[in-house]
This record gives C-alpha cells, sequence and structure tokens, in this order.
C-alpha cells in the first residue's frame, strides 16, 4: 500500500488505497463480496485515484489523469477533487467533479469528510478545504510560526487539524463561517 493512512472503515467495510510510485487506485473489501476494485483504472497508467474519505453519507477522493506512463504519481498534470453518493458497489459509484487539487501526492493525504464539506493538506502547511455542494474551495494558509501537518476532521461548524504552534504540536480548528469569501470552482 502507498497511503499514509491507508484504512477507511465504514461499518464492514474497508476501503483502502494500493499502488506504487507511478499507480495508485481504491479498493473496497466487506465480508458479503470480500475484496474489488472500487475506483481504478486497471490497464491504463495515465490515470489514478486516491485519497479516499467519506462520512457515510458522501465520498470524496483525488483523481490524477494525463500522466506519462513512466510518470510517478507526483507528475499528474490534471489532478481533480471528486465525490460520489456514499456506496460500497464499485458500480454504483457516480463520480462529479468538484474542481482542481492542489498538486499533491495523489495517494498520501486522506480527505476528512463531514456536513457536506471536505478538507485535506494542501500545499506549504495549509489546509484545503472544499464545499462538496459546489465546488466552491478555502485555502487556510501556514504562517511563520503555524504549521498544519493534517486535516483530522470536519463538523457542520469547524475543520480540525494537527499543526504546530511555534515549538508545540496542537489542535487548531477554524470556524467554517469565518473562511471569507474562498474561490469558486474551475
Amino acid at each position: 500500500m502507498t497511503a499514509s493512512e491507508p484504512l477507511q472503515i465504514v461499518g464492514q467495510a474497508v476501503f483502502f488505497t494500493t499502488g506504487n510510485l507511478y499507480r495508485s487506485g481504491i479498493n473496497v473489501w466487506d465480508p458479503d463480496h470480500g475484496f474489488r476494485p472500487f475506483i481504478r483504472y486497471l490497464g491504463d497508467w495515465t490515470r489514478g485515484a486516491g485519497n479516499l474519505g467519506t462520512d457515510g453519507v458522501d465520498l470524496v477522493w483525488s483523481y490524477g489523469e494525463g500522466k506519462e506512463p513512466g510518470g510517478t504519481l507526483l507528475s499528474y498534470p490534471i489532478r481533480s477533487v471528486m465525490t460520489s453518493p456514499f456506496t460500497t458497489d464499485p458500480a454504483s459509484v457516480v463520480p462529479r467533479r468538484l474542481r482542481s487539487e492542489p498538486p499533491l501526492n495523489l495517494a498520501q493525504h486522506r480527505w476528512r469528510v463531514g456536513c457536506g464539506y471536505a478538507a485535506h493538506e494542501g500545499t506549504a502547511s495549509s489546509l484545503f478545504v472544499v464545499r462538496l455542494s459546489d465546488g466552491w474551495s478555502w485555502t487556510i494558509p501556514g504562517a511563520a510560526g503555524r504549521t498544519f501537518y493534517k486535516a483530522i476532521g470536519v463538523t457542520c461548524e469547524e475543520v480540525f487539524a494537527l499543526g504546530s504552534m511555534g515549538e508545540h504540536a496542537n489542535i487548531a480548528r477554524f470556524r467554517l463561517d469565518s473562511l471569507g469569501p474562498g474561490s469558486p470552482p474551475d
């Protein structure tokens, strides 16, 4: 497995990313059906998926495309944030593109999902938050003495992240209604 957080467990279903430096895909396992490719592009080195997160209502994942066959997971020229209503059946996934995604490793930063929002790490020690209804997004920047390691949760009012404030590790929280105007989907 390639992801730093490879498992997402919901009920009896276990979602996980598999791949290597060059390709990535999302799988599912449950006791009724066993292991199955979930969001995979078997035999197609130009596309990949990873970072799946869910709250049991919505699925959110990162999708990369346009990569040269020998390129790594960092070399997808087109990266998108995708969503679908929750399902454990690969045939029932209804992918919907929300917007572009910052240039990050396709299988390293699992989305945290809750109340119609998703969040994960952005570039330069920032957080990246997306509203699932319309793809509107916000970047919460790191600053001198303040960095974010990873998103850890989203509620209906706040997004939470692990980070450091100076020399001390801490949990940061940001009210969703205080994030400012944000950026429209592209």
